[in-house]
């Protein structure tokens, strides 16, 4: 079997379920700063909901990812440097996010506290994850993986007009 070879790109559910955790991480930077701006407690609620979701979400897509990094990425080469950067990326995210998890899942009963900490994280943490998001782009559209491989012919082509 190929590294790039169809039965990967047909099975792999990574890039299916990465939209849950990017979810979970911009309702959660959303719900922070809301509840920065109008002190409701039903945003910090909303924020920390949002904040286990996403870091429970990308917990599930990360073992799928190291599943693709092992499985369809080659060893070496331009394409394994761009996955590996992709995945200590969404690892740093994934961290951040988790890291504003622990400070305010206490405070779901407790006395309110400050939204700038949650911000911040999220902020830090969604940078983090665009940044390797534009990465995961890069592996499927110049690198080409994951992706099944087809050769065009004159049948398969859409006329010219």
């Amino acid at each position: 079997m190929t590294p790039q070879s169809p039965a990967i790109a047909r099975r792999s559910p990574h890039r299916r379920l990465v939209a849950l955790p990017i979810a979970g991480y911009i309702g959660a930077l959303a719900g922070y700063a809301a509840y920065g701006a109008h002190h409701d407690r039903f945003w910090l609620d909303f924020a920390i909901t949002m904040n286990v979701f996403g870091v429970a979400a990308a917990l599930v897509v990360a073992l799928f990812g190291a599943r693709d990094l092992t499985r369809a990425v080659p060893r070496s080469g331009p394409a394994r440097s761009t996955a590996v950067t992709h995945a200590v990326l969404n690892t740093a995210a994934l961290a951040l996010f988790a890291t504003a998890l622990g400070l305010y899942v206490s405070a779901w009963n407790d006395p309110a506290r400050g939204a700038a900490p949650g911000v911040t994280l999220c902020a830090l943490g969604l940078a983090a994850t665009i940044t390797a998001a534009i990465l995961g782009r890069s592996l499927v559209r110049e690198h080409h993986i994951g992706v099944a491989q087809w050769k065009a012919t004159e049948t398969t082509r859409s006329p010219r007009l």
